[in-house]
């Protein structure tokens, strides 16, 4: 029996919450025009992002977390994606996999991937 526990946000929580993202896609170098690949499900996190991308002239590239790796892969190169946010570790680590080229076909024109869940003092974490 697993219980839902929801934090409530006020619109000027999220604004706060937006600025930062903003923050964080100009230091990843995210200018207008660009692609920034997104792999969740709903959630705040997800909210921001989209927002701080089109509120800086870029372009969101939504996935689903449920889609198979292959269509992530296709989707990324498919769209130029500059920037790959990830849900979960799990999903980091496919893609980390396949913008290095750790899998054996590296994906080209990926700077950087950001992880939601990672815990805050990893390099790659969103927080």
């Amino acid at each position: 029996n697993s219980v839902n526990h929801f934090k409530y946000l006020t619109y000027q929580d999220f604004d706060v919450v937006v600025d930062l993202t903003r923050g964080v896609l100009d230091r990843l170098g995210v200018k207008a025009g660009d692609k920034v690949a997104l792999i969740s499900n709903n959630r705040v996190e997800w909210a921001a992002v989209f927002f701080a991308t089109v509120g800086r002239g870029a372009q969101i590239v939504p996935m689903y977390e449920a889609q198979k790796e292959k269509d992530w892969r296709f989707i990324v190169q498919d769209s130029g994606a500059k920037v790959v946010f990830a849900a979960s570790e799990e999903i980091y680590d496919v893609v980390g996999k396949f913008v290095s080229g750790a899998d054996g076909e590296k994906v080209a024109g990926v700077e950087n991937v950001v992880c939601f869940d990672a815990p805050v003092e990893a390099s790659h974490s969103y927080r």
